[in-house]
């Protein structure tokens, strides 16, 4: 089992922003920000000495311990490397390639593939039985029929020179929403890209029906479309969520602190639940005014990328940390009650990043292949990318 000690951070909002209570998650926060700064004007050694006060307070911060590591390798500091990397096995994520944690657990179906498409975020399963794949080196929107073939549905030409960072489907309204953004790794289509936003297009022949401006510095994430039909979105580079209605995007949430939320899923009831990369899970009711949550867990949260609900339990796709796995999560009130790892380091695994369920499978990609991709999107020296895999989960044998 993995475990970590994940405090309750609870927060309140106030019309559109969301202020931390805790004195430990502002210390904390406030702390990371310092390292960041005395790292960029080569205080090195400073900057190590604070990260190891952090890590006293929160001694099982997976990104407090990961930076530990870094910065006391890039010093020399064996003794720091040798205790962080211990600790770092303690918590589940694996410190070398020899790790036990290494070995593979559980498997997954190949449900589906696409060779055209590049550095692919994004999945949705069809009622027709189609995928949605939305790619980030080769912009646009694939669908790939029962039959294994794909086409091109959502051309690059038509998104303003970004890439596809998210993808939800409005099935009442039949319109395929994207999140849209310029990354590193977004080719040069054109002279003048759009600004980052979010844009509506329709399902039935990929046409563009709308456009939403993302504020200013804002790097759309997730995407989801509520069983009331909201449009929500996250802020990767923040813990911000908007609410895209009328044209316009409403900041719902705003956590203050070095937080990146990532995915969003909503439970039966309506209740919403954040990936945050660096800090957990978040659970909001969705109401106007209301409390978020990072849930109180005995396990390891960090690196979640994409988080889907069904039929009661949370199921998380985590990459960035190693091993990558698929794991899933029972909840109580605000805890989370039992964790499973579902699958972990498969061969198919290579950043493995979002997923959808349907029909009780779960259905998410495999290899997005994020690090051997460059500036604009070109492969980096002596790498060959492989097609992007969809792979499938019955969670009816999952069991409990």
């Amino acid at each position: 089992m993995i475990l970590s000690m994940t405090l309750l951070y609870s927060a309140i909002i106030s019309q559109d922003v969301i202020t931390p209570l805790p004195e430990a998650y502002q210390r904390v926060n406030g702390a990371r920000v310092e390292v960041a700064e005395l790292f960029q004007q080569r205080k090195n050694v400073e900057a190590l000495d604070l990260l190891l006060d952090i890590g006293k307070e929160e001694p099982w911060h997976t990104t407090v311990k990961v930076n530990t590591h870094s910065l006391a390798k890039l010093l020399g500091r064996t003794d720091i490397i040798e205790d962080v990397l211990a600790n770092l096995e303690t918590m589940g994520i694996a410190a070398k390639q020899d790790s036990p944690l290494m070995m593979p657990v559980g498997k997954a179906a190949i449900a589906g593939a696409l060779a055209q498409g590049r550095l692919c975020e994004s999945v949705y399963k069809l009622d027709d039985g189609d995928f949605l794949v939305g790619c980030v080196a080769t912009p646009g929107v694939y669908r790939i029929n029962e039959d294994a073939e794909a086409e091109l549905f959502i051309p690059g030409s038509r998104l303003g020179g970004r890439s596809v960072m998210g993808l939800s489907v409005d099935r009442s309204n039949e319109q395929v929403w994207l999140s849209l953004a310029q990354v590193a790794q977004t080719p040069d289509i054109t002279d003048k890209p759009t600004a980052n936003g979010w844009a509506a297009f329709s399902l039935r022949d990929g046409a563009k029906i709308s456009e939403i401006t993302a504020p200013d510095g804002v790097t759309p994430g997730d995407i989801i479309v509520t069983q009331s039909g909201r449009v929500l979105a996250s802020n990767s580079q923040a813990g911000a969520l908007y609410q895209l209605s009328d044209g316009t995007a409403e900041r719902v949430i705003n956590v203050d602190g070095r937080a990146s939320f990532q995915g969003i899923s909503e439970a039966d009831d309506g209740t919403l639940y954040i990936a945050d990369y660096t800090n957990g899970i978040w659970q909001w009711s969705g109401a106007a005014v209301d409390q978020a949550r990072i849930m109180v867990t005995p396990y390891l949260l960090a690196g979640i990328d994409g988080l889907v609900w069904h039929d009661g339990a949370l199921f998380g796709i985590r990459n960035g940390f190693f091993p990558h796995q698929v794991v899933s999560y029972k909840i109580t009130g605000h805890k989370l009650t039992q964790g499973r790892v579902l699958a972990s380091n498969l061969p198919e695994f290579s950043e493995p990043t979002t997923g959808v369920v349907h029909d009780g499978q779960l259905y998410f990609i495999a290899n997005s292949q994020w690090p051997i991709f460059g500036e604009k999107g070109v492969l980096k020296t002596n790498k060959k990318a492989s097609p992007t895999l969809i792979l499938q989960i019955d969670l009816s044998e999952v069991g409990e």
